[in-house]
């Protein structure tokens, strides 16, 4: 974290964090030290567990591109509450599943909410869906209808 502050915090334009690193003072520290991140990866395709972001009340609020990596078991909504009232400059989305494609007869959870997410985010022109099991048409209803400076709208290895 001290590298982020010294080093890092006028310069930094993009960062990807593995689920070990998102916690509450390492995004603190990202919004409050680092006003020119841009890009920002969140990976939590290997948590099983979600730290407790009760606390969290700053995240980088000049993003232009988020991508979250979704874990098969650890739902978002906690996370994404904190977040959302920050996501109003997002141009560009990608979220990107586990590519879980076994069994179609499962019941597939959605660990990270798609209506929420648009209703937030108005300057959207660039959704990428790349393995996410449970979009629905619905989904796709909803950022046609709600997002009106959308220009691409992309799945990929989406089976349904």
């Amino acid at each position: 974290m001290a590298l982020i502050s010294v080093r890092l915090a006028n310069q930094l334009r993009s960062i990807d964090l593995p689920c070990e690193f998102i916690t509450v003072p390492v995004v603190h520290e990202l919004a409050n030290k680092c006003p020119g991140v841009k890009r920002m990866t969140l990976d939590f395709s290997k948590a099983t567990q979600l730290y407790d972001f009760t606390d969290l009340n700053s995240f980088p609020s000049n993003l232009y591109s988020l991508c979250i990596c979704l874990s098969e078991v650890v739902f978002l909504e906690g996370f994404m509450r904190r977040v959302y009232s920050f996501l109003s400059s997002l141009k560009v989305l990608h979220l990107i599943g586990t590519f879980d494609l076994s069994s179609e007869s499962e019941e597939k959870f959605e660990v990270i909410n798609i209506g929420k997410i648009r209703s937030y985010t108005p300057n959207l022109r660039i959704v990428n869906f790349y393995g996410v099991t449970f979009v629905e048409d619905n989904h796709l209803e909803m950022l046609a209808a709600s997002c009106i400076h959308l220009e691409v709208l992309a799945f990929h290895s989406v089976p349904r």
